[in-house]
């Protein structure tokens, strides 16, 4: 059943743990249209297309559920999967087929694949985009005629969250970062200062080895900091960054360590101990609530609006919280929970 329109429910807590090295994978798809899993809804009449730009991922599969259950009494749905090889004119042959109102873009890939589509055709002319599932708000500024929903929850959220579930005391934060991400993680610690929490930053280069991000770490661990912060940075999450880089790091150090992905906090490997992220469900029905509000206002929007999730969810290894953290065991029925 579809949720009522501008009206957001409380939504169940989602099982996305998975296997840690399968979440920095990314899936290889064929580019299609109304195909598969995604077949959007049928053509009507008289009605304004939303066209949604998509990896087939898991993550992508709750928010395009909710988010075509709530479009689909006023707005025809039709879907493009995109793969990371996708070019820029498999997105100008699905504008120019389907003529749409709006487009949603969901991940980074498609983001930036819409981004130089764009380049690619000049200025102007473009229907607005909403843009979710896009891990760093630098991004949505590629995007001409865009809004977005943040999906990286800020540190001050995460770290704040955290404090609530453990009894020992977050008042540093570690966090290693690669050159690219240096504006990031600065705005980041602004933030963190507003909660008293200090943001202990060590950068390493862009293309850094598991060995130079296993020295920053050690760097980093010895400077007597609370927790580590772990950036949603395919490049330091690698199967080989993992293995030889963090893993062998966090085994030595009991410290908790937040994550971006839920499936990172994972009963098979100690890695992640807490991550909060949106709730997708949730992330499509407000994403669906934005694209209602466009055609209120006769598909103008305001660009560059970066809105936040409305609902976020959280997930703990709560074993692990338990024995080298204190876990408070009043708040066990509050998140989500992976044990070993």
């Amino acid at each position: 059943m579809a949720m009522t329109r501008r009206w957001l429910r409380p939504l169940a807590l989602l099982g996305l743990a998975g296997a840690l090295l399968g979440a920095c994978s990314r899936a290889q798809v064929d580019v299609r249209s109304g195909a598969g899993e995604f077949g959007g809804t049928p053509r009507r009449a008289g009605f304004d297309t939303v066209l949604v730009f998509l990896p087939n991922t898991p993550r992508v599969r709750p928010v395009w559920t909710s988010l075509t259950d709530e479009l689909s009494e006023e707005f025809d749905v039709e879907a493009v999967e995109i793969a990371p090889s996708s070019r820029p004119d498999v997105v100008a042959a699905a504008i120019a087929r389907h003529s749409p109102r709006c487009v949603v873009l969901l991940d980074n890939t498609t983001t930036a694949l819409y981004a130089r589509y764009q380049a690619s055709a000049g200025p102007g002319g473009y229907p607005p985009a909403v843009i979710l599932l896009t891990s760093f708000v630098d991004l949505y500024s590629e995007v001409e005629d865009a809004v977005g929903i943040a999906y990286e929850v800020p540190l001050v959220t995460s770290a704040s969250n955290l404090r609530t579930f453990i009894s020992r005391p977050i008042e540093r934060v570690g966090v290693v970062h690669r050159s690219a991400f240096a504006g990031h993680v600065k705005h980041q610690a602004a933030l963190a200062r507003v909660e008293k929490l200090e943001l202990v930053a060590t950068a390493v280069p862009d293309d850094a080895t598991p060995r130079e991000l296993a020295a920053a770490l050690s760097s980093l661990l010895g400077s007597n900091v609370d927790a580590l912060w772990v950036l949603n940075d395919n490049a330091l999450l690698t199967p080989e960054h993992i293995r030889l880089g963090w893993l062998p790091l966090l085994a030595k150090d009991a410290v908790p360590t937040i994550v971006g992905i839920p499936s990172l906090v994972t009963r098979d490997v100690a890695f992640g101990t807490f991550a909060v992220v949106p709730d997708l469900s949730a992330l499509g029905v407000q994403a669906a609530n934005v694209i209602y509000d466009l055609k209120d206002n006769d598909f103008v929007l305001e660009a560059g609006r970066i809105d936040q999730p409305l609902s976020v969810e959280t997930v703990i290894d709560v074993e692990r919280a338990r024995v080298d953290f204190g876990f408070k065991e009043e708040m066990r029925e509050e998140a989500g929970a992976v044990s070993r």
